[in-house]
């Protein structure tokens, strides 16, 4: 999981340091640069909603270890599962 964090992130800077080579970016339209914009803004929501998600699950772990009820790390895992879900389809949009 961390790794495919780690891979959000490269892709964030390769996107950016080769912006130029992408789009052209001092020349290209007012549509072109909207869409990379937006693209490098949905990756970081991806990347951020992918650390949310660990947040979440590492949660649920210390609930589970600690003897929460069982109603508790269950919805923290559930919440895990949507964030992470999200994140996952905001990178590929």
């Amino acid at each position: 999981m961390l790794r495919d964090r780690g891979k959000g992130v490269e892709r964030l800077v390769f996107s950016i340091t080769f912006s130029e080579k992408i789009v052209g970016f001092p020349n290209a339209s007012v549509l072109a640069k909207t869409l990379l914009l937006a693209a490098w803004g949905l990756l970081i929501v991806s990347i951020v909603g992918s650390g949310d998600g660990l947040h979440f699950i590492f949660n649920a772990g210390l609930a589970a270890k600690h003897g929460s009820p069982e109603s508790e790390y269950i919805s923290l895992i559930n919440s895990s599962y949507t964030v992470l879900n999200v994140a996952g389809i905001r990178l590929l949009w």
